[in-house]
């Protein structure tokens, strides 16, 4: 599949996994597997711990370049939605981050 998807593409790094799933997406249809097989953990160290607005920009930057290149369609309301939603995530987690014992 990656001949026809290509790499991971660090241009967005806070979103390169979501960058490739959705151009894996546009090739066919997705799998659910109910079970976590995976997790993550914070640390104050941790490059995302200190989020400075770079990640809801990062997934903004993305949604745009996948529409530009014709990997995804959508509306510009979705698009501002989506815009404000990951900014409002953004506020989120860094409350969750401040208050959270890590």
């Amino acid at each position: 599949m990656s001949e026809h998807v290509g790499g991971f593409d660090s241009t967005y790094p806070y979103v390169v996994d979501l960058d490739y799933w959705c151009r894996l997406l546009a090739h066919g249809d997705a799998w659910v597997c109910p079970e976590a097989l995976a997790s993550f953990r914070v640390h104050r160290a941790s490059w995302s711990f200190a989020p400075s607005g770079q990640q809801s920009r990062n997934f903004i930057g993305m949604v745009d370049s996948l529409q530009q290149r014709g990997v995804i369609r959508i509306s510009a309301f979705d698009r501002s939605v989506g815009a404000l939603r990951a900014k409002a995530n953004q506020v989120l987690r860094v409350l969750a981050y401040r208050l959270l014992p890590v």
